[in-house]
């Protein structure tokens, strides 16, 4: 039987669903991928850039698999709030594209 209780309070107690951390941080936190946050391809270059400052910071990091018509795989997702402070002016001018 199913608790129907709020996630939050599911996630703290005990759930016969399991709910891991990773499904924790997700429901409170709104992580994007870099596609998503900048509405087009970051490139391989940008994207370590990026995971590079998420670990130096210790900022939680999540995946997602996608399939799309050019990509496959798992993609890194970070907290909007850290994609945020990322891209600020001085960053955004620094941009590949």
């Amino acid at each position: 039987m199913v608790e129907h209780l709020p996630f939050k309070e599911r996630a703290l107690g005990s759930s016969p669903r399991g709910v891991t951390k990773i499904e924790i941080m997700e429901h409170f936190i709104n992580y994007l991928s870099l596609f998503d946050y900048l509405k087009k391809p970051a490139g391989k270059e940008l994207g370590d850039r990026v995971y590079k400052a998420a670990k130096k910071d210790n900022i939680p990091v999540t995946t997602r698999e996608v399939q799309t018509r050019t990509y496959s795989g798992k993609v890194m997702l970070y907290p909007k709030t850290f994609l945020d402070d990322f891209f600020t002016e001085k960053e955004v001018d620094d941009l590949p594209f």
